[in-house]
Formats: C-alpha cells, structure tokens, sequence
C-alpha cells in the first residue's frame, strides 16, 4: 500500500472533520498547548496543519510519478513531510502570536 496515499486520505478526513465538527478533544492533529487560547484559534491551527500535510504529500507523490524519488526516499519524505508540517505550523502560528502581540 502506497504510504503517501494513506496519510493523504486520513489528512483529508481529519480536515473536514475539522471544518465540519471542529472539536479540541480530537485525538489525532498538532496538540501544542499555545493553540488552545480559542476554539476558533485552535480550527484554524489545525486546518492549517492538515493542508500543509496535504500540499506536500501532493508535491511528493507529483515527484514519485516523474520517477524524480524512488519508493524508499517517497515513504521517508511522506513522514517527514509530518513533521515539517507541524514545525510550520507552530512557527506560523508563533509568529503571529509575536505580531499581535505589539
């Protein structure tokens, strides 16, 4: 099974279950406590994360079908596209936080 395609789906599903039910009791998306000031706060975090893993696995698996990464590297880049999503998001959202803030 295609790696990319399974956390693509499941980025998909946690995203409108995040537009349509937000909830700050799910128990999978990025759980950084600076995230919890509001619920609208924490939708937008979240929806956040969740397009920032969708446009990079897009991005990944464009490369795969140009043969640009072999499967290994493909697999190792959807896990750390996780990662690095995240680390955006709480950047992102940091920076704003500093910006308001003045």
């Amino acid at each position: 099974m295609d790696l990319g395609l399974i956390i693509g789906c499941l980025s998909s599903f946690f995203l409108l279950m995040n537009l349509f039910y937000p909830s700050r009791n799910s128990a999978v998306g990025l759980r950084i406590p600076s995230l919890y000031k509001s619920k609208k706060h924490w939708q937008k975090a979240q929806t956040t994360f969740y397009v920032f893993i969708l446009v990079g696995i897009l991005l990944v698996f464009l490369a795969k079908i140009s043969q640009l990464v072999s499967g290994a590297l493909y697999n190792g880049l959807c896990v750390a596209i996780i990662i690095l999503a995240g680390l955006a998001t709480l950047l992102l959202f940091s920076f704003q936080k500093n910006k308001n803030s003045y």
